[in-house]
């Protein structure tokens, strides 16, 4: 019941967005988040990153490149100071701002910046999160414990972290023959760096070299009753042409509550989509 609450309130916050576009005339945008105003896996992954972060009134709290939805239903529920950063904007910043100038939510501010040089002061943020982008951060070696030695100077001693990233049996690096994010091709079969798909060893190592944070909570988010040739549902009914994906959209929460689960460890026979963590910065030592 909390999980479906929680969904439901995103979902509304999601629908509530695309009423404002319509009415400001934007229709095409206005359209797309009406028929999705949230994503197949997002329906757990937010609220379990929810749930952890626990954002109360006054804290400065900092998104790392997240989908913009999960920033407009914190300021929605509290009036936490949130900052919504990404690398480039993509449409979710601009979402974002939209939201804020409509609503007039002032513990909302949008930035451009990178997890690799933050532009806050050492230890001046209680918290941060990231939603499925850690996996993302450039270079392939060593992008991702360079964003989290970052993300650990500026939260203060005691300061939590939200991850979620995606999480398999055996870690590996994929590069696709198109333009990703802001990193763009320079010939037309170039491949360029996706993303990290973690297992257990590797987030070890990733953890153990950044040094200063240490986890508190973790779980896992894993897709049940599907092992069609190996794949994960998202990519039968979120990818492909773009009517398909949109006249699948509005079911995107009735497959999450059918096909996933949340779980304390990897289940063996079930295709493990992603990890969610929650880190605490080490707390100064006093001698």
């Amino acid at each position: 019941m909390k999980w479906f609450s929680s969904v439901f309130k995103m979902y509304v916050l999601g629908l509530r967005l695309a009423a404002l576009h319509l009415l400001r005339r934007k229709i095409r945008r206005g359209l797309y988040l009406l028929i999705r105003p949230i994503d197949y896996w997002r329906t757990f992954e937010f609220p379990i990153a929810y749930e952890y972060l626990l954002p109360t009134s006054g804290e400065h709290i900092l998104d790392v490149g997240s989908p913009k939805l999960f920033c407009m239903h914190i300021v929605a529920r509290c009036s936490a100071h949130v900052y919504a950063m990404d690398i480039y904007d993509d449409q979710g910043l601009t979402d974002t701002m939209f939201y804020k100038s409509a609503t007039g939510r002032d513990t909302l501010h949008v930035l451009i910046g990178d997890v690799r040089k933050l532009p806050f002061g050492d230890g001046s943020l209680d918290k941060v999160f990231s939603i499925s982008v850690l996996e993302h951060v450039f270079p392939p070696e060593g992008g991702d414990v360079e964003a989290l030695r970052e993300i650990a100077r500026v939260l203060r001693p005691g300061g939590k972290l939200v991850l979620t990233v995606p999480f398999t049996k055996r870690f590996r690096v994929e590069y696709l023959k198109q333009d990703v994010y802001e990193r763009k091709r320079t010939a037309t079969n170039d491949l360029v760096f996706y993303q990290r798909r973690y297992d257990a060893p590797s987030l070890q190592k990733l953890f153990a070299d950044v040094g200063e944070l240490e986890i508190e909570q973790e779980e896992f988010i894993c897709e049940r009753f599907w092992h069609w040739r190996q794949r994960e549902l998202w990519n039968v009914v979120g990818e492909g042409n773009k009517l398909k994906r949109l006249s699948l959209a509005p079911l995107y929460p009735i497959f999450a509550m059918i096909f996933l689960k949340r779980t304390s460890m990897p289940l063996p026979n079930a295709n493990v989509m992603a990890a969610c963590i929650k880190l605490q910065k080490k707390p100064v030592e006093i001698t």
